[in-house]
Parts: C-alpha cells; structure tokens; sequence
C-alpha cells in the first residue's frame, strides 16, 4: 500500500513538474508576443500622435533662469511643469533618469515649478540658487513620503545643503516670486496638470511609458539634425526648432503610416 501511494505521489510530481516546465515555456512565449506587440503599438500611437513631425503644434517656452541640466547647445531642450507632491511626476521621474542616462548632455532638462504653496518648490528654488537643484528634485522625486515640513529638511540637509539658511529664506518668502512666475507661465501656455513637458517645444502631457517617450526623443533628434544640415547654428536651435526663430528647418520625412485597422 506505501509502496502505491508513493509511486502516485511519484508520478504526480514529475507530472506537476513537466506541467510547470510548459506553462513557464508558453509564458515566456506570452511575454515575448506581448514585448513585440507593446513595441509596435507605442509606435503607432506615436504615428498617430505625431502625424507629420513638421505639423506637429510648437510653443517656444523661454527658459529665463530656471535650473538645468545638459548641454545649452544640447539638440533636445525638455521643459518640464511639474510639483514635487504630484504622484505622476514621481512616477515620471524613472523615465526622465533613464533618458539623462540614456543620452546625457545630448537632452538639456529645464525644470520649472507648476505648484501653489507649496514649501518643497521653494525649497527646489533654494536648491537652485546653490546650483543643487537636481541632487534636491531626485530626492524629492524618489520620497515615499508626502514631503512634510521635516521631510523637506531632511533632504535638504542630505542634499548638502543648510537647512537654518532654507528656513530663513521659507519665512522672508524669498523664492514665492520664483514659483509663482513659473507657475503663471505654464498656465498662460495652456499647462493644466502636471507633468507636462515641452520637447523642443512639443507638448507631451502626462505620465508615458520610456519607449514612448524616448521615440518622441530621437524624432526630435533627428528633426535637429535636419536643421544644423540646412545651416542652423546650435546658438539658435532651440528657437527656431520651437518656432520662435525668423527661419524653420526643412521637415524631416515622416514614419510612412500603418495600414489602418
């Protein structure tokens, strides 16, 4: 009787055993489907967004004095809106790292604050002032915290920055003219939530997946390069690929439309 029950025992195990080896296959089958499928529909939706790159509705943002990152004659200006309490721009902030890794100083960021009274846009705006803005934003961005009063502190002090300094500077209201100038720009832009970022001047609202995002990247690119070969100086390119020059680059060629479905 043991003898039975173990042969069963047995055999239901190198079943269960062969039966987890074919549903780990066709999963990793599935998943495979999936990535192809996912890819090629980011890319249709980007088609379908974009239509033609030179029609695609431009807004020269002007950059003034807001913190930055990359090259100034960078082929790729990103502005980005955003509040260090929004959800979204913390969940934005994985893609944003990934494309700074991705291509450095070839993409200059410029952020600018969409936010009411909020203290953490002041304390970025200290931060900025230091020329530590982005060690401060990463830390803000990657806070599973609300950012109290103590949080905020304890990043800035993190950040390397002085904390009895940020406090003086929240209670004289140094940088509320700061915020609250960025924050009317969005607005008279048509910003209405956050993120919303301009990318050499096109507006891409919301939080995207990095494929989607780094497809409208090297679009950008590319519509770059087709301007420094018809004579743009990198001085002008931000401008002029904005629309905000006397003159626009020729247009690069369009991805050739999908069949419709």
């Amino acid at each position: 009787m043991i003898a039975r029950v173990a042969s069963l025992l047995g055999r239901l195990l190198g079943f269960a055993a062969r039966r987890s080896v074919v549903v780990a296959l066709l999963a990793g089958i599935g998943v495979g489907i999936w990535a192809l499928w996912y890819d090629s529909e980011i890319a249709y939706v980007v088609d379908r967004f974009a239509g033609k790159v030179s029609e695609v509705k431009r807004t020269y943002v002007p950059l003034g004095t807001s913190p930055a990152a990359g090259d100034d004659r960078a082929l790729v200006t990103v502005v980005v809106f955003a509040d260090f309490h929004c959800g979204y721009c913390r969940k934005s902030a994985a893609v944003r790292r990934a494309i700074r890794k991705r291509y450095g100083d070839k993409v200059r960021w410029v952020y600018k604050h969409f936010s009411g009274r909020s203290p953490a846009a002041r304390a970025g705006a200290f931060a900025a002032d230091q020329r530590r803005f982005f060690e401060l934003a990463d830390r803000f961005f990657s806070s599973s915290t609300r950012l109290t009063k103590a949080d905020i502190e304890r990043h800035v002090a993190r950040a390397g920055l002085d904390v009895d300094k940020l406090r003086v500077a929240l209670r004289e209201g140094r940088y509320d003219k700061t915020v609250r100038a960025d924050t009317a720009l969005g607005k008279r832009l048509g910003v209405r939530g956050t993120p919303s970022y301009f990318i050499n001047g096109r507006n891409l609202k919301g939080h995207w997946p990095l494929p989607f995002f780094d497809l409208i990247v090297r679009q950008e690119m590319a519509r770059a390069r087709a301007a420094l070969a018809n004579g743009i100086t990198r001085e002008a390119l931000y401008r002029v690929l904005c629309g905000g020059g006397d003159s626009k680059p020729a247009p690069i060629k369009a991805p050739a439309k999908r069949a419709a479905r």
